[in-house]
């Protein structure tokens, strides 16, 4: 990659690099060699000097679609609640841009109203719920979305927001097949370059990580309140320059020397360590910490079509949560999103077993 993915312009800093990462898309088998290829090209962020975009560098993992089948109809639920509340979603044509065929949208909104929108035929609603992110070249894609939409339509965009990425040192969040990284800032670019107005924004998720845009092209209106409040707190945070973001390296290489220095100690005093969630953050975690089974002897996960794979780049396994319980390990790391408390009430006989991971050699136990 050469330039900008949303501006082109030619200039990029270095913002993160994680170095090489296997991807989290494929789960091998258990008991299979690790093989060099798993390891792809080296899992980097850079940020456009000119408009601002934190983006993955190279062009690595053009070729992976980001695992969304865990998004639940309660996520989908809460945004196009949202979409309704604002007066949005009263009826007409809908054109949803997704990662696997089907309209998850118009399934909703049937009943509302709504069909989908013909060949041809521009929508009064276009939807886009996290597949922004994973084109490679941005302006093209957002034109492409401007394309489908009629005159007086709305867009309706979900992006992950780097302003909460960065607060919540979420570095972990950079992933490949995940091109951009969105502030609000560096989204209103994006949008009125294909001739759009972010007219307003919510947060979504319950880490908050996340914004649901809605946009329009009557230039006339004024952005509301939330969307000002938030230009202007990114400006005053410094968003768009690449020393705010560089953050995440510090925290990357804190965190993966702590969890190292942890796994080492419990080995030594004999402790068995298990993680739960064979997550995205949880792959990325154990390449930068180098973890073998011989620090953490399985990850427990509740997708049964993982069992009796292995963690990618890896020798640890993955189980089943009841064969977790089981082994009764000394300790459970609980990869994100995963929440403790419920984790507690799920699991009662492991009480006093959870923590997360270390964040730094002065944090080695949060949590129970």
């Amino acid at each position: 990659m050469t330039a900008c993915r949303s501006c082109g312009h030619p200039h990029l800093d270095p913002a993160l690099d994680l170095g090489p990462v296997p991807g989290s898309e494929r789960f091998p088998f258990r008991g299979t060699s690790v093989r060099p290829d798993e390891m792809r090209n080296r899992l980097s962020m850079m940020l456009c000097r000119e408009c601002g975009l934190a983006q993955l560098g190279g062009d690595a993992g053009a070729h992976v679609h980001l695992d969304r089948t865990r998004m639940t109809y309660q996520d989908i639920g809460q945004t196009i609640g949202i979409a309704r509340g604002a007066g949005l979603l009263d009826g007409g044509t809908l054109s949803e841009f997704a990662v696997r065929t089907g309209d998850r949208w118009l399934h909703r909104l049937q009943h509302c109203g709504f069909r989908a929108a013909g060949r041809g035929e521009r929508a009064s609603v276009v939807v886009d719920s996290f597949v922004l992110e994973q084109e490679p070249d941005q302006h093209r894609a957002l034109r492409a979305r401007a394309a489908a939409l009629a005159p007086d339509g709305v867009l309706l965009l979900e992006v992950h927001a780097l302003s909460e990425i960065v607060a919540q040192r979420r570095w972990d969040a950079v992933r490949y097949g995940r091109f951009a990284y969105y502030s609000i800032t560096t989204l209103r670019r994006a949008l009125e370059d294909v001739g759009l107005l972010l007219w307003n924004a919510w947060p979504v998720g319950s880490t908050s990580d996340a914004v649901l845009v809605a946009a329009l092209r009557d230039s006339a209106l004024f952005p509301e309140p939330f969307v000002r409040r938030r230009l202007a707190s990114e400006r005053a945070e410094g968003i768009t320059d690449v020393r705010t973001v560089r953050i995440l390296q510090t925290v990357a290489d804190r965190q993966a020397a702590a969890l190292d220095t942890w796994l080492q100690l419990m080995a030594h005093r004999n402790r068995t360590v298990i993680a739960y969630g064979a997550t995205p953050s949880s792959v990325t975690l154990f390449a930068r910490a180098r973890v073998s089974s011989s620090l953490i002897a399985a990850v427990a996960d509740p997708s049964p079509d993982r069992f009796g794979r292995r963690m990618p780049g890896t020798d640890v396994p993955i189980v089943s949560p009841e064969a977790m319980v089981a082994t009764a390990p000394d300790h459970i790391l609980v990869m994100a999103p995963h929440d403790p408390a419920e984790l507690h009430r799920r699991y009662p006989g492991l009480h006093g077993r959870w923590v997360m991971p270390p964040r730094s050699t002065d944090d080695f136990y949060r949590g129970d």
